[in-house]
């Protein structure tokens, strides 16, 4: 029952304080820009300094609710969905990527593809990790 507190912290207090200096993290024709969009509408660049999320934000691109993914203790892969209609396309999407070799499969052919419902997609994950490590001191931020 942590993960719900854990939640509701968030919401209470670091959204807050990312929407209070919104003005120093975007410009004004760029705040005014995102009004009324959902965050999977959000511009999605991959941020400088996290080295190795090329292929998430790719997926992405191609998948708005892809939520992230893993491989299970048994090689399976794991994909995380916010919209679990798209399940057949993602599952198709990532069999294809380990068939051009763009995801390693660690091993096996051609892995079991699971899809898992997701509360965010890895946009608005990196939206939001992105928008408070702007505002958040550098100083002893993990990265």
């Amino acid at each position: 029952m942590a993960i719900p507190s854990i939640k509701r912290l968030f919401v209470a207090c670091a959204l807050p304080a990312v929407v209070s200096c919104a003005d120093r993290v975007a410009s004004p024709d760029t705040a005014k820009s995102l009004v009324g969009k959902s965050l999977d509408q959000l511009p999605l660049n991959p941020s400088e300094g996290h080295e190795g999320e090329a292929d998430q934000f790719d997926i992405a691109r191609e998948l708005p609710s892809y939520g992230g993914h893993f491989f299970d203790t048994n090689g399976n892969l794991i994909v995380w969905l916010t919209d679990l209609a798209k399940a057949n396309e993602a599952k198709s999407a990532m069999r294809r990527r380990i068939s051009n070799r763009k995801l390693r499969s660690f091993g096996r052919s051609m892995p079991e593809v699971s899809i898992k419902p997701a509360s965010y997609s890895f946009r608005q994950l990196a939206y939001w990790r992105d928008q408070l490590a702007a505002v958040a001191p550098k100083v002893g931020r993990a990265s």
